[in-house]
């Protein structure tokens, strides 16, 4: 194998010293494939290592370099350049089987279930086993787990019982649902029952009555189309019957028109609207309206007369924006944060009732705030006051 060196060196000019030409003729007629080790070529070896080039740099400064330092440094630096990657090339030897192991570990095991799943031999008593576990299953044990007491089929018995707790959170969460629903339509019924009897024994007669009986039935009557309203609105969007109706909308403008309607309607509260960002956005109109219209009444259920409430647009990030309703009534208790957007949920009954609520309008806030991919924030304070932001994406595709 020839190997060829080269120097490359930058000069005004080069000046030639006595006594070093026939040196140098040395050096340019050394030919590598005659090199042949014996004395003279030794010799001539020491005299091209000991041969001087001078010459004058930029600065006009006469420099000299000797041969035998660049072969020196040429050597060692190429010493160093090899054993980097011999060091290189033994850590890639140790370390990538590791790192590739640890990649397919996953796999491997996966490999290795399979294999034992496979080797099993299920008979037919297994799978009566299992059958006859299942049959004997009590339908409304709170408890009551799959047990076969066979340890090859611990890993259906598992999934067979995640499938059932799924199903009795389910179960549970809507016989809830229906227990609250029916109890909230029992109270304005018993009220209207109520009145219509009180009418009917002295109504006829007393106009003070009959205007009091028909001023109750007639909010009664309300509130339970509310209710039922609500009701079939979260059970047309649990079904997937709700479909989204998106469009481009400048999100500063539909929040200008929300906010000439409550000042409108409402002379107890002093409304501001700060509009620290201009959102154009694609949402559903009458959705996010509604879900805003849900937002603002509950600050005012619960905040004092002729206090502030405040609606806010602020920009969060270039994707999302957020539309902040924030009051300075009696805030929500730290226990209850995590509940108040549980259906019919009530950190008090009482004070619901007297306001109107029925427990599903921030539900059905959340469920729009969910539907266009975004959520409901959170952040209050008792005696102080509550903030609620409806976080949404700018961009939404059907």
């Amino acid at each position: 194998m020839v190997v060829g060196f080269c120097v490359v060196v930058q000069a005004d000019s080069f000046i030639d010293v006595s006594g070093v030409d026939e040196q140098r003729e040395y050096f340019v007629n050394f030919d590598i494939g005659e090199f042949i080790c014996d004395e003279t070529l030794v010799d001539e070896f020491h005299i091209l290592q000991s041969t001087k080039y001078v010459f004058t740099d930029a600065s006009g400064t006469i420099q000299s370099v000797e041969a035998g330092t660049f072969f020196f440094y040429l050597t060692t630096t190429l010493s160093i350049i090899l054993f980097v990657q011999i060091l290189f090339f033994i850590i890639s030897c140790i370390t990538i089987p590791i790192k590739t192991t640890r990649k397919l570990k996953p796999l491997y095991t996966m490999a290795e279930a399979t294999k034992v799943f496979s080797s099993h031999d299920f008979g037919d008593d297994q799978y009566l086993t299992l059958q006859d576990a299942i049959n004997n299953l009590p339908a409304t044990g709170a408890d009551s787990k799959l047990r076969t007491g066979r340890k090859e089929l611990i890993g259906l018995e598992n999934a067979v019982n995640d499938l059932i707790e799924r199903m009795r959170e389910s179960y549970k969460s809507q016989n809830r649902f229906v227990s609250d629903a029916s109890h909230e339509l029992r109270t304005p019924i018993a009220v209207i029952q109520g009145y219509a009897n009180m009418l009917d024994r002295w109504g006829r007669e007393d106009p003070e009555i009959l205007n009091e009986s028909i001023t109750a039935i007639k909010s009664e009557a309300d509130n339970m189309n509310r209710l039922v309203e609500n009701l079939l609105f979260l059970a047309r969007g649990d079904s997937g019957r709700t479909n989204l109706r998106l469009e481009q909308v400048n999100i500063n403008q539909l929040l200008c028109d929300i906010y000439d309607e409550f000042v409108m309607i409402n002379k107890e509260h002093e409304f501001r609207l700060d509009l620290h960002t201009e959102v154009n956005a694609v949402v559903d109109v009458s959705l996010i309206k509604q879900c805003m219209r849900i937002l603002i009444d509950n600050a005012i259920k619960y905040s004092p007369v002729n206090s502030d409430i405040i609606i806010r647009l602020n920009s969060r990030g270039n994707n999302f924006y957020a539309i902040e309703v924030q009051d300075y009534g009696i805030g929500v208790k730290k226990e209850d944060g995590d509940k108040i957007f549980e259906r019919f949920y009530r950190s008090d009954p009482a004070r619901n009732r007297q306001t109107g609520g029925n427990g599903l309008g921030l539900s059905i806030a959340k469920w729009i705030a969910e539907k266009h991919r975004g959520h409901i924030e959170l952040l209050s304070y008792e005696n102080l006051g509550t903030r609620l932001s409806l976080v949404l994406p700018v961009y939404m595709s059907n």
